[in-house]
């Protein structure tokens, strides 16, 4: 009863985040941040909300259909991340055709998730693989963590960098409505980091025995995150 309650609370809370989605992208002041912020969001959303839906899905004796209604985004969180810093830390920032090689992994990831390839890898999820492309499966999995944290890293990076710049650039904002601008960068770097060592510790050390206490909390930690910064992004980004 309790994890159906706290699936229930993760949908909506992914629908929440879809919504703010659309109004970061549709608002009035729509300039590059607001729609990297929105491209963040929806991909971290898409990154919970496939969770959320396998469960109803397997709960409603359509479990057979998961493989091919799974959107991954692992390898799209890390460049929009990193872009939506840049476009923080300079004012001359454009997106240009060169920032889609950012996300060449991305696309090949949501072609391979359309695949009989990823279906077939992903049957027995939870249990020892035991074929080449369950493995395959796993190593995808663990990669696209991989280039979240690096993205994350070198996001963090640029903007120690470009802090003072950054304040001088934003010197007509209290400090207050600055660090809503950074949170994002600042909370989901340090939220994927925590998430791929977590991950890692709990696989090497224990077997992966941890998974069933810190798997769906966690999950619903990064809704929380993720739809709360969207709304004060979308209040706050015009002030």
């Amino acid at each position: 009863m309790l994890s159906i309650i706290a699936l229930t609370v993760l949908g909506v809370l992914g629908l929440q985040s879809f919504l703010v989605c659309v109004l970061l992208f549709i608002k009035a002041r729509n300039v590059i941040s607001n729609k990297l912020l929105a491209l963040l969001i929806l991909f971290l959303t898409f990154s919970y909300f496939n969770y959320f839906l396998s469960n109803i899905l397997f709960l409603a004796g359509w479990g057979h259909v998961v493989p091919y209604l799974q959107v991954e985004t692992l390898f799209g969180i890390g460049p929009a991340l990193f872009l939506y810093t840049q476009s923080l830390v300079s004012d001359q920032f454009r997106l240009e055709k060169k920032h889609l090689l950012h996300f060449i992994p991305f696309a090949i990831e949501f072609l391979y998730y359309r695949t009989n390839i990823y279906a077939e890898g992903a049957i027995g999820i939870g249990s020892i693989p035991s074929t080449s492309l369950q493995y395959f499966y796993i190593v995808e999995q663990y990669a696209g963590l991989v280039s979240v944290a690096i993205y994350a890293f070198l996001a963090l990076r640029l903007l120690d960098r470009y802090k003072n710049d950054l304040l001088s650039f934003y010197s007509s904002l209290d400090q207050h409505s600055i660090q809503w601008l950074l949170a994002p960068i600042i909370g989901f770097s340090i939220f994927w980091m925590s998430w791929l060592s977590t991950r890692l510790i709990d696989v090497f050390l224990f077997d992966d025995g941890l998974r069933t206490y810190y798997y769906l909390p966690t999950l619903m930690l990064l809704a929380v995150i993720s739809g709360w910064i969207g709304l004060i992004g979308y209040f706050k980004n015009d002030t």
